[in-house]
């Protein structure tokens, strides 16, 4: 099962949390909020999400947004270290 975290940021620096999916009337006891260097691109605004893959942990990249009959090119997955 793949693994992912979401990147949050609170004043100057940032936390990762683990995501994790309860099942129906089920209590879940999720390991706390650990410290994490800031990516590119955070704010207080905009968590991120971090999957983890075969090759790495790269950031979570929400699907691209395209006009009509215009072809899109988005920017390759970003590599970042895997939270501990």
């Amino acid at each position: 099962m793949a693994k992912s975290w979401t990147v949050f940021k609170s004043g100057d620096s940032c936390s990762a949390v683990v995501v994790v999916s309860c099942p129906p009337n089920a209590m879940c006891n999720p390991p706390p909020p650990r410290p994490y260097a800031c990516p590119d691109g955070i704010s207080l605004e905009h968590p991120i999400t971090i999957d983890a893959r075969g090759d790495g942990c790269f950031v979570h990249r929400e699907p691209a947004h395209c006009p009509p009959h215009v072809m899109c090119n988005p920017p390759p997955p970003r590599k970042v270290p895997c939270p501990s």
